[in-house]
């Protein structure tokens, strides 16, 4: 077995599809791959020659090479100035997560999940979801509908908010959006 296929339907119902190498027998879970053909970015360390070599890797959705595949754009980590935790704690500065909150938040990042949080933004809470984008050396935030929101870190202070403690009803899509997340985080 030297690949795997998959596909996906996109948001504007087309399929987006892509033959998967397997690297020193080792390749991408469904999850991994789901979210590589939605165009996120997903970690993997492998070893080679007695080495581990880490890099993220993302498709580029808007090519396709002559056997039909989306190339793959890869961000290795001794090459990189994109560092997860540091990112994260960037955009929530001064936030009180426990230790394994931190490390689910960067296990589910890792898989291209996006993690869906609550947040302070300019004093009003909001449901976000986050992804990691680090070709771009950043982190990606999304409000409830999905819209890309901008983040200037010197202008926006951002905080986690813990669900538990919120006493407001959520709408039924941030809902929604929050158990997608929770099935990704298993």
């Amino acid at each position: 077995l030297s690949d795997w296929s998959s596909d996906v339907c996109s948001s504007d119902l087309q399929t987006v599809s892509q033959d998967f190498r397997l690297f020193f027998q080792r390749g991408y879970n469904e999850i991994e791959m789901e979210n590589m053909l939605k165009g996120r970015a997903v970690h993997t360390t492998v070893k080679k020659d007695g080495d581990l070599i880490s890099f993220w890797t993302k498709l580029d959705l808007s090519k396709t090479n002559s056997s039909g595949n989306h190339p793959e754009r890869r961000e290795y980590d001794n090459k990189s100035t994109f560092n997860l935790a540091k990112e994260l704690s960037k955009l929530f500065p001064g936030a009180n997560l426990t230790q394994d909150d931190k490390e689910s938040m960067i296990r589910n990042l890792k898989q291209g999940n996006q993690v869906p949080t609550r947040i302070l933004i300019k004093g009003v809470r909001e449901q976000v979801l986050i992804e990691a984008d680090p070709h771009d050396g950043k982190m990606k935030v999304f409000n409830s509908k999905g819209e890309p929101i901008l983040v200037k870190e010197e202008k926006t202070r951002m905080e986690i908010v813990d669900d538990k403690k919120q006493k407001e009803k959520l709408p039924d899509a941030v809902k929604e959006m929050m158990s997608m997340g929770e099935k990704g985080a298993k």
